[in-house]
């Protein structure tokens, strides 16, 4: 029988060689980016930058199926918004993306940091690793900083130049490192809070982790001779925040389906699209935690793009969530038969019609801007604006919560490697 022995000592120096590689990513970006800011190929240079980091960050996490599918899903939504907004320049499309990145950067952290406390030996592969999340804090707090500015102007004064990235970077690392040379002064009351915790994130990370290493060189060196060769206590992660566990499910569901309606309503694209991701959680984690990624997003569309009315699109998403749930466990949803996935796809497009037609009548509300183009064509074809307008309501449902379906089904499978719901095994 072989052991897992030696494939793991050959993935050694490969990872070793990964974590060197989201270092000098990571370290592009703070010092060759802003000499570029300023220039349009400054725009370009970031994307190039940030999708080497995402592209790095996956290989560097890759020890851990479930890590990498979480990564993964992470990074769907961040490199769609950061490709869209550079050719498309959208408000709405550049707050996701500094969000997404945001999410991404803490979840890598998270791992990667996971991985040192784990650690019984210290390399240059652990101390690579450190160096690396150490920088994407001050990153993550550079794009929290951007975010406040752009939702709340005027939170930050800057002494000299005025507001650009490089700049919230500057004083996030100023930040980080409890220097405060004072040129750029925090003026709202959050801003404020979030720069506190990231002094206390500075001197906390320094403290802990350097003294984890330093144990962990230590620890290394005193059970070398008592340890078997290839020897490795397993740590157990349980609880919710668990790498896949149904929060860490939830808010990548509310991230794939704010990208995906943005970038829908950014092209022009007379679709929704916004539902999938909902499904995908299902799939995985059940009804509920689905139900919840659909309100979450309702939510946040209701007010940021959209208005609080919009709320209740809430109920339409919960509804997706149900139907996703029902025919998942009737086995409808497996790649296996696709004309099944067709077919709830279908049903579920007609029940989400019907809801969107009575929750359009009861309150009144006026119709959806992205899809009026279909309005008017079917308007023009039946001659009958009323007709015209409850055709393009049921085709439109119809293409895309088939289109979704399939699409949540497929990741689905390629992230989780399911098919279908599991099978229950015979008692022996």
């Amino acid at each position: 029988m072989v052991t897992s022995d030696l494939p793991r000592e050959r993935l050694k120096p490969v990872s070793r060689n990964k974590t060197v590689f989201l270092l000098i990513f990571l370290l592009a970006f703070i010092i060759v980016f802003p000499f570029f800011e300023q220039f349009r190929i400054g725009d370009a240079l970031l994307v190039v930058i940030l999708t080497g980091l995402l592209i790095s960050a996956v290989y560097n996490v890759r020890e851990h199926s479930r890590e990498v599918a979480i990564t993964l899903l992470l990074l769907v939504p961040t490199a769609l918004t950061t490709w869209a907004n550079f050719f498309i320049h959208s408000h709405e499309i550049f707050l996701v993306q500094i969000v997404s990145v945001i999410l991404f950067l803490l979840y890598t952290q998270g791992v990667i940091l996971r991985r040192i406390m784990q650690t019984r030996h210290v390399t240059g592969n652990e101390i690579f690793s450190a160096v690396s999340v150490y920088i994407m804090i001050g990153l993550a707090y550079a794009f929290a900083y951007e975010f406040i500015e752009m939702v709340v102007p005027g939170s930050f004064l800057f002494g000299s130049g005025g507001s650009s990235f490089s700049s919230f970077m500057y004083f996030s690392f100023e930040t980080l490192t409890t220097v405060g040379y004072g040129d750029i002064t925090v003026i709202a009351p959050f801003a404020r809070s979030v720069t506190i915790l990231e002094m206390i994130t500075g001197v906390m990370y320094l403290a802990i982790f350097v003294g984890v290493l330093v144990n962990a060189h230590y620890r290394f060196r005193d059970e070398s001779m008592d340890e078997e060769p290839g020897e490795k206590k397993e740590v157990n992660n349980p609880g919710m925040f668990r790498s896949g566990g149904p929060i860490s499910l939830i808010i990548i569901a509310v991230l794939v389906n704010l990208a995906s309606a943005i970038t829908m309503r950014s092209l022009q694209i007379p679709l929704y699209f916004d539902t999938w991701g909902t499904s995908l959680v299902v799939m995985h984690s059940g009804f509920p935690a689905g139900a919840i990624a659909g309100i979450l997003y309702n939510v946040i569309m209701a007010f940021t793009v959209r208005t609080p009315v919009a709320v209740i699109w809430s109920a339409g998403s919960v509804l997706i969530a149900g139907m996703t749930w029902f025919f998942w466990q009737k086995g409808w949803i497996d790649l296996r038969h696709p004309v099944r996935i067709f077919a709830a796809g279908l049903l579920s497009g007609m029940a989400s019609a019907l809801l969107l037609i009575a929750i359009t009548a009861a309150f009144s509300l006026p119709p959806y801007d992205g899809t009026l183009v279909v309005s008017r064509f079917l308007t023009d074809v039946t001659g009958n604006p009323l007709l015209g307008n409850l055709t393009e309501q049921f085709a439109v449902e119809l293409v895309d919560k088939t289109l979704s379906l399939f699409l949540a089904a497929v990741v689905a499978f390629l992230v989780f490697g399911t098919t279908g719901p599991a099978e229950k095994k015979p008692k022996t």
